[in-house]
């Protein structure tokens, strides 16, 4: 698919859209109801699906008349599950036209970014909607909650950093944050890549890595995408080199994502002020590839039988047999009748998320599936 071409699919043709449609997207922006925190998206791709490493890409749905009613981003990121890296997509701004209502638009539109997302590879999408509702509908189910958290100046301006903690960039083709997530990095932390104004900091001590961050310089405020310390020394040291990156101007909001019992609860003198929360959601978009590639415990033996019905996506309509053994896990489809699983039941299977409620999955298998809390995202 080229930009200039379309793909049809009923009453609506989908294609990646054109500078004059990105206006067109950020006065959508303005009108839809919510969006990404990250606001509209500022670089895209013209080339087709995949061929951009790392660059977000706008799709747009439009309807016979040749208008735009409907859009969304999609940014390519890898996923951490149970120290495995599962390759996903984030769906970004999904946003209808009001003016221009046309019903069904924003579904056909997420039926077909699913339909791209597998074709390329694709194990599971991720969303951090404004309207959680109406994705479980689509098949996502939340993960965790997030927390926008202000540090207070003070703390920061008065942490002194530890002399045997040494401050480094990430070297070229270096993977730290990566390897030191042992969970949904991608659910939990969407951030930006490395560059255009988002820095990666490395903290060691005597050749270990001790801590790390990812932040972000915005006009009067800097949002800490990761901030991870193992202990005082560098929590004390990260606050000093979130101080630098302020510049040190008591105008300077500072502002960290987080959730549950992280490092910033556990080192933080306090409870920081939370200014805005998120719901990560979760979908599985290749069930092979979603339960293949994310990392299962090396003592959990079992085979199970999975019925699951995914209306947007066929290809993962059918019964499959889940074999674990020696913490790799096979799937396979299966003649044999198995257990209703619903796709956001499935989507909390992959992630590692125990239900809120037991509905199919069975309690063996959920408990083999299950990740370490948000204080075990990080092991040093």
């Amino acid at each position: 698919m080229t930009s200039s071409a379309a793909v049809s699919a009923g009453r609506f043709a989908f294609r990646i859209v054109d500078e004059e449609d990105r206006r067109e997207y950020v006065a959508v922006q303005r009108r839809a109801p919510g969006h990404s925190r990250y606001g509209v998206i500022a670089s895209t791709s013209s080339e087709p699906p995949g061929s951009s490493e790392g660059a977000p890409r706008v799709m747009g749905a439009f309807d016979r008349a040749d208008r735009l009613v409907a859009m969304a981003g999609v940014l390519p990121m890898v996923v951490r599950i149970g120290d495995r890296d599962v390759p996903g997509y984030g769906v970004l701004d999904v946003a209808v036209d009001l003016l221009r209502r046309s019903p069904g638009a924003a579904r056909a539109l997420v039926v077909r970014l699913l339909a791209d997302e597998r074709a390329n590879g694709s194990a599971v999408s991720l969303v951090h909607p404004s309207a959680p509702v109406l994705h479980r509908y689509l098949g996502y189910e939340a993960i965790t909650p997030l927390e926008l958290r202000t540090l207070d100046r003070a703390v920061v301006e008065g942490a002194t950093a530890d002399p045997t903690v040494r401050v480094r960039g990430v070297r070229a083709g270096e993977d730290v944050l990566g390897p030191l997530s042992r969970h949904l990095e991608g659910a939990l932390s969407p951030a930006p890549p490395a560059g255009a104004g988002v820095h990666d900091v490395v903290l060691e001590r005597h050749g270990g890595t001790v801590g790390a961050l990812r932040f972000e310089r915005l006009p009067g405020h800097l949002i800490v995408h990761l901030l991870r310390a193992a202990d005082a020394g560098a929590w004390a040291t990260a606050l000093a080199v979130l101080d630098d990156g302020a510049g040190r101007a008591d105008e300077t909001r500072i502002e960290v994502w987080g959730g549950g019992d992280d490092d910033l609860i556990r080192w933080y003198p306090g409870r920081p002020r939370t200014r805005e929360c998120s719901m990560p959601m979760l979908r599985v978009v290749d069930v092979v590839r979603a339960l293949e590639g994310r990392g299962w415990p090396d003592d959990v033996e079992g085979r199970w039988h999975l019925d699951v019905t995914d209306s947007l996506v066929p290809a993962g309509t059918g019964t499959w047999a889940l074999t674990l053994e020696g913490g790799r896990a096979r799937v396979r489809p299966s003649a044999e009748r198995g257990v209703p699983v619903s796709p956001p039941r499935l989507a909390q299977l992959v992630a590692g998320v125990l239900p809120a409620c037991d509905e199919t999955v069975p309690e063996d298998l959920a408990r083999a599936s299950a990740l370490r809390p948000w204080a075990g995202l990080v092991e040093f």
